[in-house]
This record gives structure tokens, C-alpha cells and sequence, in this order.
């Protein structure tokens, strides 16, 4: 069993937090997300205003029902349509029109839709304006909607099927808007260099914060097994070509699913000018679902304090020739404070990505934290060959440097490789279970697979390891650092570590065994869910990891997440709080009591 131990500074740090009001609102967000709330409103609990008095046989000012199925719909002398006489097309205007009153709603009925349609609506936290369809049978549109310049609207239950191009684009000087259960779907890509379905960009040198998207659907947006670039993307929050004064924040995208999009299913994508990464800044992605996406299902670029938690890539591959693999989730171009906590992540090309990343702009150093994820059934396309720089099946892929990358407390099982670094960047490892590597036992390829691939930063001096767990069932072990290779079947019992096996100065607590996990599945059924990869309490990872905050090398993202955030995430992938010092190894708390199974060979 883990044992708590705390830091005064810890303490006094969650004595703080916890002094904090709780909030009144049924929804909990995903762990190290703060909950978005808009004073007396809940942009995911607040329900729509019933229907008013005068319906349904009478107008009501402000109050707009459209349905142009209906054989009464009509807009002659019907300027806001009652549910006995609808209107037949949805009210909209153009950039030079007034903002809607306070309070506006507008129920939309039938479809399609094929309009181009323009909102711009001055609403208050008093009286937010509401665009609404009906849950169960949701209107269908081929146009588009654009969210002009507006404040305090929600946008819920609409069907955006068939058409081109995007479905939502948020835009302007504009603050909470919430977008709930919308179907984004059937969408083809336009010539141009980038589709959003839904779309988040502040106008030039305006202001934009506390926008959400809530469970909406993406499925079916270009072709999504196109090998070359076709950027149609799920959701995008981005700044691109606009300037110093614009800014973007307090973005939560929870909930949503994404399947067959011919790019990622959420891109954070800021401005192309210096320290641009400031601008687009707390953006929250949680619980989000997505598979057989073309790049992934959260790729972040210029961006700072991005938080990525509990969500789940899956059935991430496309074969052939092409310049990157398909991830689970992706960075590049030097965002600052990127978190990337407590997600799933399986039967993919590529675990976690980090390509083309520059080096810092601001003069400071760029971090970002990998922490508590589970990641397993990585396997390398079988039409590139292991030793080809393309080739994938890597858990980790820290392709390139430029930032200081942070790897703790994950659980990585069944890949070709663990964690593989390059770049002179710093990075430090600590924590990890990476079990069942399916190394060939005998070998002499080195680049065909093992637990870690350390290139560069060990050549400067600039990577550190230790606390982690290998094990593979053949007793094989592999770990390449600065291109000496540590290889080789063990022998000995628990703990497992000498110079010969790892490199001089690392990994001294490292343990090699098996880490007892309850339900590791290999094989065929390695996609079959579900799986278990707690840890039964006798588990050799028990109560085996450090205290970070009491190394020198790496930070404690714990710590740091804490005191940046005022949010505790010391705790496993099912929320369950964690020990500070001798905790488990891996993911997980070790507290299961189940029998010991051994896992099979994988012979892939």
C-alpha cells in the first residue's frame, strides 16, 4: 500500500485551494481542469429557457421559430415565426447590422439549411441569447453559421450534415460561447489552407476568451486516409496571421468525439510572429474521444499552459508512404507549459509526438510534462521497416528538441519502443513502467526496438533516468543511450540494475521485473477493451518511485502544477490521490488485490 507523506509547502499550498468556494454546478471536470463557470451560468449545465407563453399561436419579440418543413412556414408579414406558423428561413444579417437584443432565442426547426448565416449578438450573464434545436430530432444544415462580436450565447443541438467547408466559425471580439451537442458531419474540404469545422480566431488585434465546446461529434470531414496533407480539422483555437494585439484564452473543448478526420481532431495552432505562443494561452481539452484521424487527436503548436487530460486516441494508422506517422497526440513549434496528463492511448502508429520544434523565442526555457498517461498496443507499420527513420511504434516520441520535456508516471506496454529522444534539449524520465517491448531476443539491431532510444541529450549531459520499471517476459533488455547500446537477456532477482545495463550515473533505483499488472491483453486482442493495467498491491512497482521534489535534476510536475494552477493532480489516472514519496511506479496506484497473471510474449 502507498503511504502519504507531504511537503509544508504542499500543504499550505492545498490549504489554500481547498478555501476556494465550490462550485454549485453537477459538472466535474477532468482532472487538472478547472471547471468553466460564468458567474450565475454554466456554459455546460445551464439549460435553454422553456418555450414563451405565447406560443404556440402567437409572435413573441425576440423570440424566433424557424422550420421549413412546415406547409404554414413562412417570412412574408412573419417577422419571428410561432411554432403555427413558423418562419421558413433563419433570421440572419451581416457585419454592418446591430447585435441582436438581450435574451434573443431562436429555435430552429427541419432543414437542410444551405445559408451562409451571420450572428452577431450582444447578450449579458443576466440574459445570454440562445441559438437551440430539439435534441432528439436536431435541424440539419449544408451552410454554415458565423458567431460575430458576440457575448453570452449558447449554440446547442444541430446537425451541420452534408455541405462544404467549415459548419462554425467563432470570430470577432467576443466572450462566452458555449457550443453543445452539435453533429459536424459528411463535410468535404475546400481549396483552401485550412478547414475548421469549428473554427475559434479573434478578429486582427481583438479579444476573445471563455469559449466552450461541449460532447459535439466530428465524423466523416474530408478524406481522412489521404497521405499528404489535407487540413480539415475537427476544432481549431488559433491566432494565425493575426498580430501582437490579439489574444485567445480560457478555451474548454470537453466531451467531443471525433472519428475520420482528414486532420487532427483539435489543433492548437497560434500566430506565426514572435512569442505569438503568449497569445493563445489556458486551453483545456478533456475527455475527448477520437480514432482513425489522419494527423490526431490533439496537436498543439504555438500555444502556452495547454492542459490535455483524460482523453482517449485510438485506431490511430494509415499505411503507406507518408512524411509522419498517426499519433495519439502531437507538438511542435515550442508551445511553453504543455500538459499532457492521464489520457489513453492505444492501437496507434505513434503514442505522444514532438516534431520541428524551435527553439525558445521569449528567452526562457519551454516545458512540457508527459504525466500519468497510459499507452500501450503501439505497433510500427509493417510496410516500413524498423530501421527507417519514418518507422513508427514508439510510445514517446520526442523526434526533435528545443524544449524541456518532463516524462513521469506513465505506463507503457506492448510497443517497439518505450520513450525515444533526440535533439540537445533537456529531458529527465522518471517513474515509468515500459513492460513488454517485444524485443527479439538476440538481436544485433540496435534500432529495432527496446524501453528507451537516448540520442543527443545524453551526449550534452542533458537527460536524466531513473525510478522506472522495464521488464520484458523473455527476460530481454534494451536501452540505447547516446548510441551505446545496454542489451542483453537479465539474470537475478528484484531489484535489477548494474553498470553493465544501464548507462554510468543513471537509473540507480531502476528495477527490471514484472510489474503485476491485473488484465494485460497482447495479441489479436490487444484492441479489445477492456483492459486492466492497475497494479495488484504485491506488485514489484509499489510503493517503488521517488519523491520528485527531493531530486535535483527534474521538476516536480506535481509541484509546479500546483503552484501554476492551484489545482492538485498528485494522483493516479483514475483520480485516486497518490503518495508524494514512495508511490507506485507507473500510472496507477497499487492497491488492487487480484492474482497475478503473466502476460504472453508478444511475438509482433
Amino acid at each position: 500500500m502507498e503511504h502519504a507523506v507531504m511537503t509544508y509547502s504542499r500543504l499550505i499550498l492545498l490549504m489554500f485551494v481547498s478555501s476556494f468556494t465550490l462550485s454549485a454546478y453537477a459538472y466535474q471536470p477532468p482532472l487538472g481542469i478547472p471547471e468553466p463557470v460564468w458567474g450565475s451560468l454554466s456554459p455546460i449545465d445551464t439549460q435553454a429557457p422553456a418555450q414563451p407563453a405565447g406560443w404556440p399561436s402567437s409572435e413573441v419579440a425576440n423570440h424566433y421559430y424557424i422550420d421549413n418543413t412546415s406547409p404554414n412556414a413562412t417570412d412574408t408579414g412573419n417577422t419571428f415565426g410561432y411554432p403555427n406558423k413558423p418562419r421558413l428561413t433563419v433570421p440572419f444579417a451581416d457585419s454592418n447590422s446591430a447585435a441582436m437584443s438581450p435574451g434573443t432565442y431562436i429555435e430552429i426547426h427541419g432543414g437542410p439549411y444551405p445559408d451562409h448565416l451571420y450572428f452577431k449578438m450582444g447578450c449579458t450573464e443576466a440574459s445570454p441569447c440562445w441559438i437551440v434545436g430539439n435534441v432528439t430530432n436536431k435541424p440539419t444544415f449544408t451552410g454554415d453559421m458565423v458567431v460575430d462580436n458576440s457575448t453570452y450565447v449558447f449554440v446547442q443541438n444541430l446537425d451541420f450534415n452534408g455541405g462544404a467547408r467549415g459548419a462554425i466559425f467563432v470570430t470577432g471580439a467576443g466572450n462566452h460561447i458555449s457550443i453543445r451537442n452539435v453533429d459536424i458531419q459528411n463535410r468535404t474540404h475546400v481549396d483552401l489552407p485550412s478547414t475548421d469545422a469549428i473554427s475559434i480566431v479573434p478578429s486582427l488585434s481583438a479579444t476573445m476568451s471563455d469559449v466552450v465546446v461541449y460532447k459535439c461529434n466530428f465524423s466523416k470531414l474530408g478524406d481522412w486516409q489521404r497521405l499528404t496533407d489535407l487540413d480539415f480539422v475537427g476544432i481549431s483555437p488559433n491566432t494565425w496571421n493575426r498580430d501582437s494585439n490579439t489574444w485567445l484564452y480560457n478555451v474548454w473543448l470537453l466531451e467531443n468525439t471525433f472519428n475520420q478526420v482528414s486532420s487532427g481532431g483539435i489543433i492548437v495552432n497560434g500566430g506565426n510572429w514572435t512569442n505569438s505562443h503568449n497569445h493563445l494561452h489556458h486551453i483545456y481539452i478533456g475527455r475527448n474521444e477520437g480514432s482513425q484521424l489522419r494527423e490526431a487527436l490533439v496537436f498543439v503548436k504555438q500555444a502556452s499552459d495547454v492542459i490535455i487530460s483524460e482523453n482517449t486516441a485510438y485506431n490511430q494508422h494509415i499505411t503507406g508512404s507518408r512524411v509522419q506517422p498517426t499519433d495519439g497526440f502531437a507538438f511542435q513549434y515550442n508551445p511553453d507549459h504543455l500538459w499532457i496528463i492521464f489520457n489513453h492511448i492505444y492501437d496507434a502508429d505513434t503514442g505522444i509526438r514532438q516534431s520541428d520544434t524551435a527553439p525558445p523565442d521569449d528567452n526562457h526555457v519551454h516545458h512540457v510534462y508527459l504525466v500519468g498517461n497510459l499507452i500501450h498496443d503501439i505497433h510500427n507499420d509493417a510496410s516500413i521497416a524498423p530501421t527507417d527513420p519514418r518507422a513508427s511504434g514508439k510510445a514517446i516520441d520526442l523526434a526533435a528538441g528545443g524544449m524541456t520535456r518532463h516524462v513521469a508516471d506513465n505506463t507503457i506496454y506492448d510497443v517497439r519502443w518505450g520513450i525515444a529522444a533526440q535533439g540537445d534539449a533537456p529531458i529527465d524520465m522518471y517513474g515509468n513502467i515500459i513492460a513488454n517491448t517485444y524485443v527479439k531476443a538476440g538481436s544485433t539491431n540496435r534500432l529495432e526496438s527496446g524501453f528507451a532510444q537516448i540520442l543527443h541529450p545524453a551526449r550534452a549531459g542533458m537527460a536524466t533516468m531513473d525510478y522506472n520499471l522495464f521488464y520484458n517476459p523473455d527476460n530481454s533488455f534494451e536501452l540505447s543511450w547516446n548510441w551505446i547500446d545496454y542489451d542483453g537477456l537479465t539474470t537475478g532477482s528484484y531489484p535489477f540494475a548494474t553498470s553493465t545495463q544501464y548507462p554510468s550515473g543513471q537509473c540507480a533505483h531502476c528495477l527490471y521485473g514484472d510489474p503485476g499488472f491485473v488484465k494485460p491483453v497482447l495479441g489479436p486482442d490487444s484492441t479489445v477493451l477492456p483492459h486492466d493495467f492497475r497494479l495488484i498491491g504485491s506488485s514489484v512497482a509499489a510503493a517503488a518511485n521517488n519523491n520528485l521534489s527531493a531530486v535535483a535534476a527534474p521538476d516536480d510536475p506535481y509541484e509546479t502544477f500546483l503552484s501554476l494552477y492551484g489545482i492538485d493532480i498528485l494522483k493516479d489516472i483514475q483520480g485516486r490521490a497518490r503518495a508524494q514519496n514512495g508511490r507506485a511506479i507507473g500510472a496507477y496506484r497499487a492497491d488492487v488485490a487480484a492474482p497475478l497473471s503473466g502476460p504472453l510474449l508478444n511475438t509482433n
